[in-house]
């Protein structure tokens, strides 16, 4: 397999049964990337070598405005096992157009859903009414057309809340917190209305200690998996560019925390993509 290590016996060995599992056709997908960005533009057919060596069946790229959403849909296009979101990141609302445009997109049988979107006042509050305005059209959107949303939430949680509060109410809205934070509010409200929680590299990191109590807390079956390539780098590559290859890192760690065994884990994360994406 592409990733040995020099890690611990306990990790070896998990790199040994994963292997085997793999073999007998087990997978896990990254379900939060951006391989359309040019960061992979120099090395793309190797990158997805690496991820099909290590068990990554499927790869979800997502949009973060209308002309990433285009190319991202152009790269799933082409690609079979790759699919799509569309969508505009809260950090992305200059580059707002009518979000009419993006129907187009969102009924491609690839597009799996709606985002990322969200709020983001860790950047910037300086345009608080518009993310917040854009965030409520896209769910609306994402009710229309029976889709589920990626949300992003930084610094935000309280807004985000209260404003599905107002948008679940009477719906039935599937919805995954992208990049989970580890928020105690976001988890109540999460398991209260059904919603998922997506843990990325970072939750390999030593002080991530809080990160690993949710995701030990969290049952198995709201939970999965991302890169959000090519950031948030899982140890021991932190500092290098992500690929979804690493996504078995963050693998091995719900695997340390739920206790169960991997095959079980394995199991339960891709049914849940199933379920989540209606794939």
């Amino acid at each position: 397999m592409y990733l040995k290590s020099k890690h611990d016996h306990e990790y070896e060995c998990f790199i040994n049964e994963w292997e085997n599992l793999v073999k007998k056709g087990f997978s896990i997908t990254d379900t939060h990337s951006h391989i359309h960005f040019q960061d992979y533009n120099s090395d793309f057919e190797s990158m997805l070598a690496r991820a099909k060596a290590n068990g990554v069946k499927k790869i979800i790229t997502i949009g973060i405005n209308y002309e990433d959403s285009l190319k991202a849909q152009r790269l799933a296009s082409q690609y079979r096992g790759i699919y799509f979101t569309a969508g505009i990141h809260p950090s992305e609302i200059e580059k707002l157009q009518e979000l009419s445009i993006f129907e187009p997109i969102i009924v491609n049988k690839k597009c799996l859903a709606i985002g990322e979107i969200g709020l983001d006042f860790y950047r910037t509050t300086l345009k608080k009414d518009l993310q917040e305005k854009v965030f409520k059209g896209f769910l609306n959107i994402a009710l229309y057309f029976k889709k589920p949303v990626i949300i992003h939430t930084r610094e935000a949680a309280s807004e985000t809340l209260s404003i599905l509060d107002e948008i679940v109410k009477d719906n039935n809205l599937r919805g995954v917190f992208h990049c989970f934070s580890g928020d105690e509010n976001l988890i109540d409200w999460g398991m209260e209305h059904n919603f998922y929680f997506s843990f990325t590299g970072n939750v390999t990191f030593s002080k991530s200690c809080k990160l690993r109590s949710a995701l030990k807390l969290i049952p198995i079956d709201r939970i999965l998996l991302e890169t959000d390539c090519p950031y948030l780098t899982p140890m021991p590559f932190r500092g290098k560019r992500n690929e979804p290859a690493y996504v078995i890192y963050t693998l091995y760690t719900a695997y340390k925390m739920k206790g169960l065994s991997l095959q079980e884990v394995a199991n339960s994360l891709e049914n849940n993509v199933n379920e989540f994406f209606n794939i």
